[in-house]
C-alpha cells in the first residue's frame, strides 16, 4: 500500500474503526474473532507473520512506517494521536493498532496428529493472568518451544495484553485448544507415546535437574497461579517435577517457573 493511500478518519463513530473504540473495557475476541495487536515492533511482527490483518490504525504522521508489506487489500486509516487516545480508551501514544482475523483454532488432537513432533511443548491450564501467559509464550520462542496447549480455563492467547507482553512472539507459536471435559483427554497423549510432565511444589516430586532427558516427547503442564495443577491431573501424569529452591523461597510465580523448566527440560 503506498501512504497516499491511507484513509483519515473524520469522525469517531465511523464503524471501520468501531474495533478499536474503548479496548480497555471490551472484549474484542467476541467481536466477529478479531483480536488487536498495538506497538510499533508487535504490529511489524504482525505484518511479518502468516496472520491475517483486517485493517491498521495509525496516528497521523507515521503511515509510511507501515505502509510497506501491507497488502493493498488492508486499509490504513489515521487519526491525530489525541483523537486515537479518545477511541480507545486511554492515553495512548503507541503510535500504531492493527486488527487481525483469529485463525481456526486447532484441537488437542490436531496436536497429536501434528509431525514432526515437537520435542517439549507447553500446555496451560488455568494459567489467567495475562501477563504471565504472554510472559510463558516469550520464554517458550526464546527457548525453540513453538507448540502451545490451552484449556479453556486459561487467558486467551490472542488477548491485546498477552499480545504485547509476548512481545509478538504468539505469532510464531501453534497454539491448541485442550478440551478438559474429555474424559480420557490426559490418557490420548500417552496412549500417542507423549511423556506428560506435571510442574508441582510438592517436594517429593522429581526435582527438574534430576529429570533424565529423553528422546520421548514430552509435554510440560503448568498449573493456575493460585491453586496449581489439580492433584487428580498430577496421579494421570506421567511424571512430576519440581524446582529445588534456596533461602527460604517456597515458590515463584508461574513464568518464572515456566520459564527455568523450559530451559532445564529443552534439551
Amino acid at each position: 500500500m503506498s501512504i497516499g493511500q491511507a484513509i483519515p478518519i473524520a469522525s469517531l463513530e465511523d464503524p471501520r474503526i468501531s474495533v478499536y473504540a474503548n479496548l480497555r473495557h471490551r472484549d474484542v475476541s467476541a467481536d466477529g474473532g478479531r483480536f488487536v495487536a498495538e506497538g510499533h515492533w508487535v504490529v511489524k511482527r504482525l505484518i511479518a507473520s502468516s496472520y491475517t490483518i483486517e485493517s491498521l490504525l495509525v496516528q497521523q504522521g507515521l503511515e509510511s512506517k507501515y505502509a510497506d508489506g501491507v497488502p493493498e487489500s488492508v486499509p490504513i486509516f489515521t487519526l491525530s494521536r489525541d483523537r486515537l487516545g479518545a477511541l480507545v480508551g486511554f492515553d495512548f501514544h503507541r503510535g500504531v493498532l492493527a486488527c487481525g482475523l483469529r485463525p481456526r483454532v486447532q484441537s488437542a488432537q490436531d496436536f497429536l496428529n501434528a509431525r514432526p513432533r515437537p520435542r517439549l511443548a507447553v500446555m496451560l491450564l488455568g494459567v489467567t493472568e495475562l501477563e504471565n501467559v504472554g510472559s510463558i509464550l516469550r520464554s517458550a520462542a526464546a527457548f525453540g518451544i513453538d507448540h502451545i496447549l490451552f484449556d479453556d480455563a486459561a487467558a486467551d492467547p490472542l488477548s491485546r495484553r498477552v499480545v504485547r507482553v509476548s512481545m509478538a512472539t504468539v505469532f510464531k507459536h501453534q497454539l491448541f485448544s485442550l478440551d478438559r471435559s474429555a474424559p480420557d483427554w490426559l490418557t490420548r497423549f500417552h496412549e500417542a507415546g507423549f511423556r506428560t510432565l506435571a510442574a508441582t511444589l510438592d517436594p517429593s516430586a522429581t526435582a527438574v535437574t534430576d529429570f533424565a532427558s529423553s528422546p520421548v516427547p514430552r509435554v510440560l503442564m503448568v498449573g493456575n497461579e493460585a491453586k496449581g495443577i489439580d492433584p487428580s491431573i498430577q496421579a494421570l501424569a506421567t511424571d512430576r517435577i519440581t524446582i529445588p529452591m534456596q533461602l527460604g523461597t517456597d515458590s515463584l510465580n508461574v513464568a518464572v517457573a515456566s520459564a527455568i523448566l523450559m530451559h532445564a527440560l529443552r534439551e
